[in-house]
């Protein structure tokens, strides 16, 4: 299954792409990816890799790969360096477009693209399952994220699907989200072009963003206000950019229908304020071993605090209270045959499902979803600091929040806030832009069993912990908030 056979349906001259000023039609996009798609063959390109911030380019490698059954593989630009290498090292692809991973790596321009194809020198790749199409990392709640595999129809299905759900036809989608976020890439790409659509590419500095991070409100405002997009997809992070936005008096271009919003749970108090500033947004929920979106809401009618009903190719069910999805599972994780083929997803999440209705609860185990929709190990942060040798306990916060705040409790009381912020910043050197330690708080007193805040055998009780200190925590993140105001 290709995306591109299905868009020669459709009206030639009709507007498919909008990237730099340019526009693409859907006949000029089909023959780009089927040029490059012959390329790939010419060249033997069983798998590669896309190294590239969101282009007119990335599209037209994404769904030549899809085309030429070359297995695609984004590298998500917000990964460290080394998560870069797990991810190359796992994958070993023939071929990666944009920029090398590796020094001094012969290199052949694609032609007609003006983009730069960096051949990889193989050793044994993980195990793929059969029909992998495309595999996307998550953000890594660890330094080795996993590899989820998908098929072309895995994608498609959840595209279908959410064309039919959302109902817009002819839709002006404007991307903000990074196209190697996979959410983006399926709803944000495959869905509008299905519907006949309108996709509109902008530049990080255009847009204001660096990746999903918000650098510059004014020009986040300005391009959604230039580009009068009927559809956008949002992480709450962002969505509370446009509400301050609105708050200092702008206006969302009346164009705008649909704004869906996911990656980490939305309250509905927010929901609410955003539709009174005209702003019509509607949470989802999804996960990449589902092909992204498993639910959505589609009108103003439902509960605000859901995350709407399944799509129509999906089954949700609960056991013990954990949310499990059937229907157009993951094929499986690279290198890991035990996991291949699965007919069910547990996803770890607690939710309540009432009248066909989604409600997520909260994560089972202890993974931070940070406010752009990043998931966080604590444990893994947590070490690092132990590493460091100055505090006696320490521990990691952050969701729904958009950075991490640590909690520490020195060595001793002789190492001052200078030293501890030096090694603090000594981490974060080596930790992808999501993970970093933007705050920390010096705690002088100990978690201990008696203050309850330590469990019998010795681990933190986290939530216990967060209601302890919820007064300094908050008073962290307001900081930050009034300083981007």
């Amino acid at each position: 299954m290709s995306l591109i056979n299905q868009l020669r349906h459709f009206v030639p001259t009709d507007i498919a792409v909008l990237f730099n000023q340019t526009s693409v039609s859907y006949s000029q996009l089909i023959k780009h990816v089927t040029e490059c798609a012959l390329w790939l063959q010419n060249h033997h390109i069983k798998s590669a890799c896309i190294n590239m911030q969101n282009s007119y380019e990335w599209v037209v490698i994404d769904l030549a790969c899809q085309h030429a059954k070359a297995v695609c593989t984004p590298i998500p630009q917000f990964f460290s360096q080394q998560q870069i290498k797990h991810l190359v090292d796992q994958v070993q692809p023939d071929v990666v477009f944009g920029a090398s991973p590796n020094a001094n790596t012969s290199y052949k321009v694609v032609s007609g693209l003006s983009v730069k194809a960096f051949f990889m020198s193989k050793s044994q790749a993980c195990e793929m399952p059969i029909n992998t199409s495309k595999i996307t990392f998550t953000s890594g709640s660890t330094g080795t994220p996993k590899g989820v595999c998908l098929s072309s129809e895995n994608q498609l299905i959840v595209a279908s699907s959410l064309v039919s759900a959302i109902g817009v036809d002819h839709p002006k989608h404007l991307v903000l989200l990074p196209l190697a976020t996979l959410l983006e890439n399926i709803a944000g790409i495959y869905a509008p072009l299905l519907a006949q659509g309108q996709v509109t590419i902008v530049s990080d500095d255009e847009k204001g963003l660096r990746g999903n991070r918000l650098i510059d409100l004014k020009k986040l405002l300005n391009c959604i206000s230039a580009h009068r997009p009927n559809t956008m997809i949002l992480v709450p992070e962002l969505l509370q950019a446009l509400i301050v936005g609105c708050s200092h008096g702008w206006q969302p271009p009346p164009s705008l229908t649909f704004i869906a919003v996911g990656g980490a749970k939305v309250d509905a108090a927010m929901i609410v304020k955003a539709r009174e500033l005209g702003l019509p947004v509607f949470q989802g929920y999804g996960l990449s071993e589902c092909g992204s979106v498993v639910s959505i809401c589609t009108n103003t009618d439902e509960p605000r605090d859901s995350a709407g009903q399944a799509l129509k190719h999906i089954q949700l069910t609960q056991l013990n209270g954990e949310l499990v999805v059937s229907g157009n599972c993951f094929l499986g994780y690279l290198g890991e045959p035990k996991t291949w083929y699965p007919t069910t997803v547990n996803t770890g999440d607690l939710v309540d499902i009432t009248n066909h209705y989604l409600f997520i609860q909260g994560r089972i185990k202890h993974l931070i979803i940070n406010s752009y929709g990043r998931n966080i190990s604590p444990e893994w942060i947590e070490s690092k600091i132990a590493a460091t040798g100055l505090c006696k306990q320490n521990i990691v916060v952050g969701d729904a929040k958009p950075h991490l705040c640590a909690l520490l409790v020195p060595m001793s009381e002789e190492i001052s806030r200078k030293k501890m912020g030096k090694a603090i910043s000594a981490i974060n050197e080596h930790l992808p832009d999501y993970a970093k330690i933007v705050d920390f708080i010096i705690v002088n007193t100990p978690f201990t069993q008696q203050n309850q805040l330590l469990t019998e055998n010795g681990k933190l009780k986290r939530g216990a912990i967060s209601c302890a200190y919820e007064t300094q925590i908050n008073q962290q993140y307001s900081q930050h908030t009034l300083a981007a105001v």
